[in-house]
């Protein structure tokens, strides 16, 4: 996948009146998002009716389908109010891609969980998780093995573009508060590595015996304690730290 003009080569492309003026300075920031949406069409079409306030440069659907809505340099509006390390404003400085998805759910008496817009959502894509910046865990959809791939490859391309690129980061680190996106079902550290913003963790070969034990805190997040025959540690995690700790272990630990 190559960048062009500015330009994801061989999507397709739908330009949103939804932009400012000025150029992107940089960019030095990737942002994730979620829709809070359902399907490409009609996140496509919220995103690029004219008179509306909010647009992304990337739209990318549960079955990978990408859309483009504006060129990298163009000035979407998809931060909002925001803030990053005394930086504001950050649509003048950063890309976001949009991945569908309807964000947090509520479960109804006969245990269907429904969107904020009434639309069901099958228990099989439901996560139960504490968002990092809120400490009672609440429902979330989930985000599929294509769309997190397509995503991945995506941001591969825009981070060899635009080396300027300082930081990857999720709506909820720059508007934290006001917005939960891409939220805990969102498998940050995962997508980090295999678009290849870090490095994967070596493989652990030594230990002969190992126990993880993960139990909820009750001050929010996660207390895991690591042990084998040299010892132990114990640390306090995020959910989703701890989510990527068990399936990282899970991969490199021999049965």
């Amino acid at each position: 996948m190559t960048i062009e003009n500015h330009i994801l080569e061989g999507i397709q492309f739908k330009q949103t009146p939804n932009i400012s003026g000025l150029k992107i300075v940089g960019p030095r920031f990737l942002i994730l998002h979620y829709t809070a949406s359902g399907n490409v069409p009609g996140t496509v079409d919220s995103l690029t009716r004219k008179g509306g306030n909010k647009s992304a440069h990337l739209v990318i659907g549960r079955d990978g389908e990408v859309v483009q809505l504006a060129s990298f340099d163009q000035r979407a509006w998809h931060c909002g109010q925001s803030e990053w390390k005394g930086l504001e404003s950050l649509n003048g400085y950063s890309i976001g891609i949009e991945f569908v998805n309807w964000g947090d759910l509520t479960e109804d008496k006969d245990g269907v969980f429904r969107s904020w817009a009434g639309t069901i959502v099958p228990a099989h894509e439901v996560v139960n998780a504490i968002h990092k910046n809120e400490t009672i865990p609440r429902d979330w959809q989930d985000f599929t093995p294509a769309q997190l791939a397509k995503g991945a490859e995506v941001a591969r391309a825009i981070l060899e573009a635009y080396p300027s690129i300082e930081e990857v980061l999720g709506h909820d680190d720059i508007a934290p508060g006001r917005k939960s996106d891409p939220g805990p079902a969102f498998p940050m550290q995962e997508f980090l590595e295999d678009c290849g913003w870090i490095d994967a963790p070596e493989p652990i070969t030594e230990f002969k015996a190992m126990q993880a034990h993960f139990e909820r805190s009750p001050f929010g997040g996660i207390d895991i304690t690591l042990a084998d025959k040299e010892g132990e540690i114990s640390e306090r995690l995020t959910v989703e730290e701890a989510r990527a700790l068990r399936d990282w272990l899970t991969k490199i630990l021999p049965e």
